[in-house]
């Protein structure tokens, strides 16, 4: 069984990489899935010896991009952190790591890039109402799709990786946390669903040659969710068959699942063209959510067609009943033999409040078939949580053996 930490490399350097990757392997683990492009965030490091919070860089890469790879991806342009100026933070964590015998895995986020997204707004999710979110790249565009590759391919055959681990390799939804949210709304999960669908140009093509009117839908969802708002919110459309099912009425059947059809289209050609430049030798792990109505770090996507183009799909369900959870897990092994199952376990509070839930949740997903186990997160634990790693790893690596 694979099991690694997310860990982030500012983490790294101010602990010093050497102290920092010997406390990760003291705890057991495989080996770390290190941030090599990430998003905007305000981090509460709790260990951190010279940050205790960090502003971070909006978008940027923590490796050295070779900038060549990138010319069909104009007019989006990778840039690297300020970490890198000196060093390539990545090349150097890679070698300190097989020192110890430590895997290193690239935590690559791809569509979640607002520094991209403000620079060149009409690449991003545009909603009924014509409004861009500019934290999320759309998936439709030709450009994002080359720029998710570029970068791909870069790691790939640049660097030394066990794996490479996509995040938000499809469509970011609205429900994102910005900076600063002001919502005076209660939004049911249908609701949110509506205003996390894209007719942006390249969606409503795509959706015309699903079959589809996209100017008609985008007018029903406007005329929906204007209701709603009237209404003062507050549905309780929560389930995932009954939000399909509304959609349904909303948009009539066929033009939703033309709609639909298109979303899986976006995705399943970005992860097509993934596999096509990192080549069969790399493996490739798919944040992912089965649910089709999923947006954000884990895609929604059909199960059956993403294991054409990735090795290994990881669900982000931190919150998922641990039964409910080792079912899916049992369900997608039995359906798909040759794609292997991960899951994240979040170890920060408010997601996790006791380690016993916590070891108790490593052992039976371990037990249904689990293959790879990433922990949630080395620069965010606390020193006592940080000591939870061990006994997490120990039980989940005693089921599978037994």
């Amino acid at each position: 069984m694979d099991i690694a930490i997310w860990t982030y490399p500012w983490d790294l350097l101010d602990e010093g990489i050497d102290s920092a990757l010997d406390r990760i392997a003291e705890t057991g683990v495989d080996g770390i899935s290190l941030a090599a492009a990430y998003h905007m965030a305000r981090v509460l490091s709790p260990r951190n010896p010279v940050h205790c919070v960090r502003f971070l860089e909006d978008g940027v890469l923590y490796f050295r991009p070779e900038m060549k790879r990138y010319t069909e991806a104009f007019p989006l342009r990778p840039q690297a952190s300020q970490l890198c100026h000196e060093r390539d933070v990545l090349a150097d964590v890679v070698e300190a790591a097989e020192e110890r015998g430590l895997a290193v895995h690239a935590w690559v986020v791809l569509a979640h890039n607002s520094r991209l997204g403000s620079q060149y707004p009409r690449l991003t999710v545009q909603n009924a109402f014509g409004d861009r979110y500019t934290y999320a790249l759309c998936p439709a565009q030709p450009a994002v799709r080359a720029y998710a590759a570029s970068l791909v391919g870069d790691l790939a055959q640049r660097y030394r990786l066990t794996s490479l681990e996509l995040e938000s390799a499809g469509y970011m939804g609205f429900e994102h946390e910005s900076h600063h949210d002001k919502i005076g709304v209660r939004l049911d999960r249908l609701h949110q669903t509506c205003l996390s669908l894209c007719f942006c140009p390249a969606c409503s093509a795509n959706i015309a040659e699903a079959g589809g009117d996209p100017q008609a839908l985008a007018e029903a969802i406007r005329e929906e969710l204007i209701a709603y708002f009237e209404q003062d919110g507050g549905g309780d459309v929560n389930d995932d068959q009954e939000i399909w099912d509304r959609l349904g009425e909303i948009l009539g059947e066929a033009g939703r699942d033309a709609l639909f059809q298109a979303r899986q289209k976006a995705t399943l050609d970005i992860l097509k063209a993934l596999r096509e430049v990192a080549g069969e030798a790399t493996r490739l792990t798919l944040m992912a959510s089965d649910s089709l109505l999923a947006t954000g770090a884990a895609v929604g996507v059909p199960f059956e067609e993403a294991a054409h183009w990735v090795d290994t799909l990881l669900l982000l369900d931190y919150a998922a009943p641990t039964e409910q959870l080792a079912t899916r897990i049992r369900r997608w092994k039995e359906e798909l033999p040759g794609t292997k199952l991960g899951a994240g376990m979040g170890m920060q509070w408010p997601v996790a409040r006791e380690l016993s839930p916590l070891v108790e949740r490593s052992r039976a997903l371990a037990a249904a078939g689990l293959d790879k186990l990433r922990l949630y997160n080395y620069g965010l634990l606390t020193q006592p949580r940080l000591k939870w790693v061990a006994a997490i790893t120990e039980a989940a690596r005693g089921a599978r053996s037994g």
